[in-house]
């Protein structure tokens, strides 16, 4: 078991205060915070917000749906250490990495507007970085509607990425950000080809690279 002064900060992404504080009493003692989501408009800018905002180098977002449990935040503590570049207990209402990854990869992808389409991008990237996942449901989440709506998603995405049956690769560049996360701190990580998912036809999908 971890103390807690690790290095990790964890954020519950919400416009809807009272929720969030329920999930950062549901996880005491491990330290958490509220990150308020009042007023963006698209996912990938509020989830880049919180990582820049995060003072440790390993990072938990958690949204307000979710109903984590303490020996969660370790196992997802354990499986970083262990390798995993991103470890998503609940998809991504429940996600960690460090911010290595972020340093490497570039930050979620601004030019999404609303919640859609923005993760499948992230973990495309993921993959296409060669390092591995761990992706699961088996953290507890309150289904309710999405609180996302409109946006370019779709559109972008069709832009962003080639995808067929053969391969898929990216066909615009990643924007640059002006976001501080510090110096590089290197990781050595899985190769994805040991990544543990949900979905095994990702996993199959033949990759050809471009920039």
């Amino acid at each position: 078991m971890k103390n807690l002064n690790d290095n990790f900060s964890i954020r519950i992404f919400s416009c809807r205060k009272e929720k969030a504080d329920s999930i950062v009493e549901m996880l005491k003692p491990v330290p958490s915070k509220h990150f308020d989501g009042t007023g963006y408009e698209g996912f990938s800018k509020l989830i880049n917000h919180c990582i820049n905002d995060c003072e440790n180098e390993t990072v938990i977002l958690i949204a307000d749906k979710m109903k984590p449990k303490v020996n969660e935040i370790y196992k997802m503590l354990d499986l970083l250490d262990s390798g995993f570049a991103l470890v998503n207990l609940h998809l991504f209402a429940f996600f960690g990495f460090k911010k290595q990854l972020i340093r490497e990869m570039g930050f979620w992808d601004e030019r999404f507007r609303g919640g859609e389409m923005s993760d499948c991008d992230f973990i495309r990237r993921v993959k296409h970085h060669n390092v591995a996942i761990y992706e699961s449901t088996e953290s507890e989440r309150i289904w309710e509607p999405s609180t996302w709506h409109g946006g370019n998603v779709k559109e972008h995405y069709a832009k962003k990425w080639n995808e067929t049956p053969e391969c898929d690769y990216k066909i615009l560049p990643e924007e640059k950000y002006s976001y501080d996360l510090g110096e590089p701190k290197p990781c050595v990580w899985k190769p994805f080809s040991e990544s543990i998912l949900i979905h095994e036809s990702f996993r199959n999908r033949k990759i050809e690279y471009k920039t």
